[in-house]
């Protein structure tokens, strides 16, 4: 009986088909193949390249950046302003309170002007500063003033430091990160009106190093032209705002709707002439507030069509003061990490004993 159920079974299974698949695995490959083709030709040929970004057509931050258009909010063009008459009343809105008089009135010519952005309660930065890199600087004839907002808390001993120096231009804006634009409109002001006998400019953080000696060596290499312009520094290509309000950086979309910023020179050094001084000064009254100097600067760099040039011995970020490190200060022209006495020590004594500087190498 088993023997009769099992063969039973055996020719049941004889008589059912075999399963075979739909697709051999050669099909599915030459389909494969096929899609990625016509996807290919799909996004390449068929579909056009995206058009150039402008201010006004915000997109997210994870896309390429377009933004190579015409910055600045003002819709007059380069032309309609250099045609007008510029109204300086809103530079000019805040008094001077101080204005280093001894500074440039004295000389015929300044060859290099040192203008460093500082807090109103950093004295001892300044202090530093006088007694190390603006002292090389000032044995060699050029002239190192500090910029500075009004701080109620601290201006008895603000007028007392600039009765001792005289080395401190001051207006009665609020001191603050914020401010900062207020403080280069002041920096332009001052230049056009009390020192038109500079002849380069280099505007700096106080927390900076400036190497004297490689910073003239730079500029001597310059074209000497008095018509050319000089826009030069650490040189940020594609910036973008900062949307994060924890960040110091931070800008709203109510501030500012667009979704990207013009290339422009990172505001710890930024190296200018007289020539350049001059046109920024005829445009910035057409240039909307912007709270951050170094691209407020880019956007009325950009309205001139003058282009931002890279220079790669200024040193930031991941670059600056490292005490195991601290020899680096003789081949950079300037360097950003200085907080404390001992650094800048450090560095004074490093570029003064320096045998040679990096561009004679």
């Amino acid at each position: 009986m088993m023997r009769t159920m099992r063969y039973k079974q055996l020719s049941i299974s004889r008589r059912m088909p075999l399963l075979r698949p739909l697709y051999k695995p050669s099909d599915i490959l030459r389909f494969v193949v096929v899609f990625a083709v016509i996807i290919f030709l799909f996004n390449h040929l068929l579909v056009p390249p995206p058009p150039p970004r402008t201010p006004f057509s915000p997109h997210p931050l994870e896309e390429p950046y377009y933004c190579q258009g015409d910055f600045g909010y003002s819709n007059l063009s380069l032309q309609e302003i250099q045609s007008r008459r510029a109204n300086f009343s809103e530079i000019n809105q805040f008094v001077y309170i101080s204005k280093a008089n001894r500074a440039c009135t004295s000389r015929s010519h300044v060859f290099l002007l040192i203008l460093v952005k500082s807090a109103a309660g950093h004295f001892r930065k300044r202090r530093y500063i006088r007694n190390t890199w603006g002292n090389d600087a000032r044995k060699r004839g050029h002239v190192v003033v500090f910029l500075l907002g009004y701080n109620q808390e601290d201006s008895v001993f603000v007028n007392y430091e600039n009765e001792m120096y005289s080395d401190t231009i001051q207006q009665n804006f609020q001191d603050s990160y914020q401010n900062n634009t207020l403080k280069i409109k002041m920096a332009f002001d001052w230049i056009v009106n009390f020192c038109k006998s500079a002849q380069y400019i280099l505007l700096v953080d106080d927390d900076m190093y400036v190497n004297i000696r490689n910073a003239i060596h730079f500029i001597s290499g310059l074209n000497k032209n008095n018509n050319s312009y000089l826009y030069s520094g650490y040189f940020i290509r594609e910036p973008f705002p900062d949307r994060d309000p924890e960040s110091k950086h931070y800008i709203s979309e109510q501030q500012y709707p667009f979704h990207c910023y013009p290339p422009y020179i990172a505001g710890a050094s930024i190296f200018l002439n007289q020539h350049t001084i001059q046109r920024f000064f005829t445009v910035m009254p057409y240039i909307p507030y912007i709270p951050f100097d170094d691209v407020f600067i880019g956007f009325i760099a950009q309205k001139l069509r003058i282009n931002p040039s890279n220079n790669k011995l200024i040193r930031l970020g991941k670059n600056s003061f490292q005490p195991h490190r601290a020899s680096e200060i003789r081949c950079v022209i300037s360097q950003h990490g200085y907080e404390i006495d001992f650094m800048f020590r450090i560095a004074y004594n490093t570029t003064n004993s320096q045998i040679d500087t990096v561009f004679n190498k």
